[in-house]
């Protein structure tokens, strides 16, 4: 290639590779959060919190806990009964003794200050949402009513995935057969360092892709320029094609199967189709024109390529898979170790008000109240149940019914109350603890990452491993060599 064409190459790439990285952040940048985190929404008191409710169950969000989702205890004089938060409001007032104050406290937590709000914890190791489209989604449900979209928690920092598929494309690049070819398509690879995790693995096996198409791709555009594949389409009876391609029935196979592993990552990544196709067609246009400067720069002064020939069936190898992705297989496992350690608060936060938050112990004392009600003493002068007072102790029998009944001083139950662990417990202690969660801070390895984080490293180690497998086939006659001409030409 002469260096007019290298010059144009450089710029065509560079500009590729600007519109992949444009085209990924639009429509998939993933903000991945470690050590668990809580998206909170917030509209006009006025809202109806079913409506609400039913919208983000439409856009896939059915975890947001609010007022009409979240229950409180109703002692129902025979039974214990579990309603939600907005019924307990309109359902018992004020004076009844069965109010506790409970339901007051936890409505401040969901109704304060002229605001609604809506709550979504995720307690994963590391946990991935494209931020922008979620608000580009709800803005398109909710397009009259104005909300605040807030995230909370430690995100990991995309500087550190840029570095670490830079170092695996570097990697390939040294171990690459091909090293020109392959360094005009590292700033399209690089652009996937937007998609995390599965953003390396899905460069290593495009990357594996260019290495098992890289010698087929070349030889059928020599072929087009010589003019060969027609002549040999018409000697073959339509089977020329074939023939061309017979030596790389395995690179075929492999790039089929790697197909299939990317296909699998976007769909377990939740990824946008979009960007990955614009990546992969600007990667073909940039191979495409490589070659073209390459074969058009051999001139007709130059001999006619021979067409490849398998001398050796069991011997032959046209690609390289090992070491060449190995670089993409450790560097995704890295991702995944270190993601803990290199992690940044979210910017657009404020403080959380920690005097809205309810403890568990209240959750306790009103779950106590709810099912010890038609038991205790109730004080009208106190306007109070009397938990540490003299008060009628009941212990129950395995029929349900009491079994004796005396006064105890000054003591608590004696028999355990059986009902449900709070469920707000981990988003309170979240937010409870997040002054200390907004400092980065090393928690734990990802041993508890989901399953699809896994499924990234042991589709791009087994992409880099496939290249031991051998696929053997043997002719059934063995073909003197005189009776091939081309072989013995």
């Amino acid at each position: 290639m002469r260096p007019k064409s290298y010059f144009l190459l450089a710029i065509l790439s560079i500009c590729c590779g600007f519109l992949a990285f444009i085209t990924f952040r639009h429509f998939t940048v993933q903000e991945t959060f470690i050590g668990g985190g809580c998206i909170i929404l917030s509209f006009d008191e006025t809202e109806e919190d079913l409506h609400i409710q039913e919208t983000l169950a439409a856009l896939g969000f059915n975890g947001f806990v609010s007022e009409s989702s979240v229950e409180v205890a109703l002692h129902d004089y025979g039974s214990i009964e579990m309603i939600s938060l907005d019924t307990f409001k309109r359902r018992i007032e004020s004076f009844d003794p069965r109010n506790d104050g409970y339901a007051a406290r936890l409505g401040t937590f969901f109704v304060r200050t002229g605001q609604r709000f809506f709550y979504y914890h995720f307690d994963d190791a590391a946990y991935s949402i494209n931020v922008r489209n979620l608000e580009r989604q709800l803005k398109e449900f909710f397009p009259d009513t104005p909300f605040t979209l807030t995230v909370l928690g430690q995100r990991r920092e995309i500087l550190w995935d840029f570095l670490l598929l830079s170092s695996a494309c570097l990697g390939a690049f040294l171990l690459s057969r091909k090293k020109l070819s392959f360094f005009f398509q590292l700033p399209v690879l690089l652009s996937f360092c937007l998609g995390g995790i599965a953003g390396i693995a899905l460069a290593g096996l495009l990357a594996g892709i260019w290495e098992l198409l890289r010698e087929p791709l070349l030889q059928l555009s020599a072929a087009r320029r010589y003019n060969q594949l027609s002549s040999d389409i018409a000697e073959q009876d339509n089977n020329g094609i074939w023939e061309w391609l017979k030596p790389y029935k395995t690179n075929l196979f492999f790039t089929v199967l790697f197909s299939i592993f990317i296909i699998i990552i976007i769909i377990t990544a939740d990824l946008s189709f979009v960007p990955i196709l614009i990546g992969i067609t600007l990667l073909c246009l940039i191979n495409y024109q490589y070659f073209s400067f390459e074969s058009n720069t051999a001139g007709k002064g130059r001999h006619i390529p021979f067409i490849p020939v398998l001398l050796f069936p069991h011997k032959t190898k046209t690609f390289s898979l090992f070491p060449f992705l190995l670089p993409f297989a450790l560097l995704s496992l890295s991702a995944f170790i270190l993601s803990v350690f290199f992690s940044n608060p979210m910017d657009n936060i404020t403080t959380v008000d920690k005097s809205y938050l309810i403890s568990t112990e209240e959750y306790n004392r009103h779950m106590e109240l709810a099912h010890s009600f038609s038991y205790k003493v109730f004080n009208y002068e106190l306007n109070q149940f009397m938990p540490d007072e003299e008060y009628l102790s009941y212990n129950l029998g395995e029929d349900g019914l009491i079994a004796d009944n005396f006064i105890i001083e000054n003591a608590q139950w004696n028999y355990s109350l059986s009902y449900p662990p709070f469920p707000l417990e981990k988003l309170m202690q979240f937010l409870i603890d997040y002054e200390n969660v907004r400092k980065p801070t090393v928690k734990q390895l990802p041993l508890d990452v989901p399953l699809k984080q896994w499924v990234f490293i042991l589709l791009i180690w087994t992409a880099c491993l496939l290249d031991f497998i051998q696929i053997k086939k043997r002719p059934k006659k063995n073909t003197s060599i005189w009776e091939r001409e081309r072989i013995a030409a």
